[in-house]
């Protein structure tokens, strides 16, 4: 494609190849900036998630649970 451009002098087409090159290179960006952050997201329900869950847990207990250790050790 680049040599068939270059060998006909042919601008039009050398800026329509760059043109699709960016549009290519823009596409994969976004694509990228999509995917992080939906990982990011994810990752930070689950998080949540686990961190709730684990809170609820731990109201439950009674007041004894915590009492054996003492501050210190």
């Amino acid at each position: 494609m680049v040599n068939g451009i270059l060998e006909t002098g042919s601008i039009p087409g050398l800026v329509r190849g760059v043109a699709l090159t960016a549009a290519i290179y823009a596409v994969g960006a976004l694509s990228t900036l999509g995917y992080t952050q939906t990982m990011v997201r994810a990752a930070q329900k689950v998080l949540h998630d686990i961190r709730r869950d684990l809170f609820a847990h731990l109201q439950t207990l009674p007041l004894s649970f915590f009492d054996p250790a003492a501050t210190a050790n």
